[in-house]
């Protein structure tokens, strides 16, 4: 049972104000994430077919370590771990990865 309360600034419906604040973003905040995401995904789709890249970042991610100053997307990591493996003698000879079925080359 809620207790009504006359003053604006407290209270349940002050409450699910501020959080419909914190939680929604501005139409500018969502379009520059967009833009974002797409330019990121420009950049590692340009690079997926590169094997010499694709065995860097195995290297600088698996082998030493080291993390990523930005989120991989699902489809490129699964590349760079697949030509590691491949390089490395871990993955089955002759097989290969299934192929890619994300229609769209978004994050996944």
């Amino acid at each position: 049972m809620a207790i009504e309360n006359d003053n604006p600034a407290t209270g349940e419906l002050a409450w699910h104000a501020r959080r419909k604040a914190w939680t929604s973003a501005s139409e500018e905040t969502v379009a520059m994430q967009n833009n974002r995401a797409l330019k990121a995904n420009s950049w590692f789709n340009q690079r997926i077919n590169d094997q010499k890249h694709l065995l860097g970042c195995y290297d600088h991610l698996i082998v030493r370590r080291k993390e990523s100053n930005q989120p991989i997307p699902l489809k490129f990591a699964v590349s760079v771990i697949v030509e590691g493996w491949k390089r490395d003698g871990t993955w089955p000879a002759g097989m290969e990865a299934p192929v890619n079925t994300d229609a769209g080359g978004f994050w996944l």
